[in-house]
């Protein structure tokens, strides 16, 4: 059964769990090449510039999550608001 938000999910074929992508894969591996080159150019239409990471996007969020696991962070409370 699928729940939204995550990432694998049980197959029709032998209820094997395997990832979504995994699963796309098998089934646009079944299809005529044509059909493929739609397939691919829709689900090009559905990612953003901003939906990919960067080298920089990733090093920022590793030092962010190790900056954080060291509570090197400031707290909210600690914040004037005003």
């Amino acid at each position: 059964m699928h729940r939204e938000g995550c990432s694998t999910w049980r197959s029709l074929q032998g209820g094997v769990i395997m990832s979504l992508a995994k699963q796309i894969n098998i089934i646009v591996e079944q299809m005529p090449e044509k059909k493929q080159i739609l397939i691919l150019e829709l689900l090009k239409t559905m990612i953003s510039p901003d939906d990919i990471l960067t080298d920089e996007d990733i090093a920022d969020i590793k030092q962010a999550r190790t900056e954080f696991a060291r509570n090197e962070y400031v707290k909210h409370e600690d914040i004037n608001w005003d």
